[in-house]
């Protein structure tokens, strides 16, 4: 009947497919002889029953409901973690799509050897659309920052966009509002995609396409590898942009250094003899982010360099903020000093001569024992405070004696 060649229903048409074909098998049998056997194949009638199979209809259907699934996963503007109840190796729900739609190619109730070059493709176009989503994400995010630098005055951030990614893209909208702890399920992830492919899901693939010829098969591997290879390839992008998600909330608690000023301007407090209050908690996003679960996902390798890089770039920072407070008091300093009609050679016997510290001294002596305190707080996580050059600078730029101001008892 008619409805029985219907590819309408897929799994149906599958059924009944298989079926035709092991009924031919059986024909086949009854064939003697090589000649024979060609003759059946070739003849007119075979032909025609098999052209009622219409195969490529089966195959779009069946290419809309991957496609269509693994779309509908990466479409969303949200990176939504999987049930735990679920389990799975994959932290992210999208990337457990992309999965299944993977193994859907190569699935008994789905794979047809007759259409193996067209689930191969469409296993291929399935890890390029991810790893391109995973690339338009890291492009809009870092040109989100650009621009937010850009519009701050400061320059562009280290890491450029890929090369040869577009700009604009709502594809990327997901890393908008991404927390570092995301940005690293991401990257755990696209990690462990790429061992996947590149070992199991390649095995599973040459398994079922076993009857072509070696050099086919060898094309296969190499060409799932390069999609390997490509995914790992945004590792170091989703890198730079934990560095920087975690950096950012480093110096928003540094920027309580602005409130040192005023607790010693013209408050005849005395000499500071500790750290301010706020110093060990610069570093505490970083170590919030390598003591959580997601961090654990990372590489002893990956983490090491990401806990390096916020190191640098916050005492960068640090050396940056604290350099324009020094300077701003100082100058503050020879303002009042104008004022009030001192002469700077006076200040400085005055100074000299065991007077009262100044206001100025007593904020840098706060700004010295504020570094000094960093420095451990560096060697907490890992960090020797004298391999980073900007935290020598750092001390030097918060060093009370730069300018003449007498050394206190530490």
């Amino acid at each position: 009947r008619p409805v029985v060649f219907s590819a309408g229903v897929p799994s149906t048409f599958l059924t009944n497919f298989r079926a035709s074909l092991e009924f031919l098998e059986q024909l086949e049998k009854y064939c003697l002889t090589r000649q024979s056997l060609n003759a059946f194949r070739s003849s007119t009638i075979m032909s025609a029953f098999l052209k009622r199979w219409n195969t490529s209809v089966y195959f779009t259907l069946r290419f809309q409901e991957i496609a269509g699934a693994l779309d509908q996963a990466l479409g969303s503007f949200t990176l939504n973690k999987v049930e735990s109840k679920k389990g799975g190796q994959f932290a992210m729900s999208a990337t457990t799509v992309v999965w299944e739609c993977l193994e859907k190619c190569w699935a008994d109730e789905i794979f047809l050897p007759a259409l193996s070059d067209r689930f191969l493709k469409l296993a291929l176009q399935l890890l390029s659309r991810y790893q391109g989503w995973l690339v338009s994400g890291i492009s809009a995010r870092t040109a989100a920052l650009n621009s937010q630098l850009s519009g701050a005055g400061g320059a562009p951030p280290s890491t450029p966009p890929p090369a040869g990614v577009p700009q604009k893209s709502t594809a990327g909208d997901w890393t908008a509002g991404s927390s570092a702890e995301e940005l690293a399920m991401v990257r755990h992830d696209a990690e462990c995609l790429a061992d996947l492919v590149e070992g199991s899901y390649t095995a599973t693939v040459e398994l079922t396409l076993a009857h072509l010829p070696p050099p086919a098969i060898s094309g296969i591997r190499d060409a799932f590898s390069q999609g390997a290879v490509k995914l790992r390839a945004v590792l170091p992008d989703i890198d730079a942009l934990c560095t920087t998600s975690v950096v950012d909330k480093c110096v928003e608690v540094l920027k309580q250094m602005r409130g040192i000023t005023a607790t010693y301007r013209m408050t005849n407090k005395p000499l500071p003899t500790r750290h301010s209050h706020f110093v060990p908690s610069i570093l505490g996003p970083l170590k919030t982010f390598i003591s959580g679960d997601q961090a654990h996902g990372m590489s002893e390798v990956a983490q090491g360099k990401l806990v390096r890089a916020v190191a640098e770039q916050v005492t960068e920072k640090y050396d940056g903020m604290a350099n324009d407070l020094v300077n701003t008091i100082r100058k503050t300093e020879m303002s009042l000093k104008r004022l009030k009609g001192r002469r700077d050679t006076k200040a400085a016997a005055g100074a000299q001569s065991g007077e009262a510290l100044s206001d100025t001294d007593k904020i840098c002596h706060q700004l010295l024992l504020d570094v000094q305190e960093y420095g451990r707080q560096l060697s907490q996580v890992g960090v020797a405070p004298e391999s980073v050059s900007s935290y020598e600078r750092l001390s030097e730029t918060v060093n009370p004696t730069k300018e003449g101001p007498p050394t206190a008892a530490q």
